[in-house]
């Protein structure tokens, strides 16, 4: 008898990117701002709308990003954990997560589909940011998110200075 074992593998790529932020500012009170996820979603991903959540440190996200082809909305649940020298943004996509408005809902009808996946989001002590995803459109994704940090990343010092003053830290 010939016992043979096969495990599942996904049918979706796992995808990682890694990011390394470079500031003037101290560490310890950049990556204080970063664990702010309102500060941090709305500055450095291309998820503008930001819905609470009756859970703790779970929230929702919205937005719209394009690949090649098309437009199409994003929704995540996401919950975030928080350490001396990580933080970690644990994101469940899935479509219809989020009661959106009946105009949007129309507009929606016209976009591409909503995708399927998990991915994470990690800052660690050194300010090094780890991007990873795996699911439908992984790449349109995970490049969306890398090019708002890349973006938002030329004026890096001025934002967090900016912040610092707003809380006056």
């Amino acid at each position: 008898m010939i016992n043979k074992t096969f495990k599942c593998v996904s049918l979706y790529f796992v995808v990682r990117v890694n990011i390394k932020f470079e500031t003037s500012h101290e560490r310890e009170v950049v990556f204080y701002i970063l664990s702010d996820h309102i500060f941090f979603f709305k500055n450095f991903t291309p998820f503008k709308f930001i819905f609470p959540s009756d859970e703790e440190n779970v929230f929702y996200i919205y937005g719209e990003l394009s690949s090649l082809f098309s437009v199409f909305p994003v929704e995540a649940k996401v919950r975030k954990f928080v350490s001396p020298v990580k933080i970690s943004y644990v994101m469940l996509f899935q479509p219809k997560l989020i009661k959106l408005p009946k105009e949007k809902e129309l507009d929606m009808m016209y976009m591409g589909t909503e995708p399927n996946g998990s991915g994470k989001i990690e800052i660690n002590e050194f300010l090094e940011v780890l991007i990873e995803y795996e699911g439908e459109k992984e790449k349109a994704i995970v490049s969306a998110i890398k090019k708002t940090i890349e973006k938002s990343k030329r004026e890096f010092d001025e934002i967090i200075r900016k912040e610092r003053i707003a809380r006056h830290i």
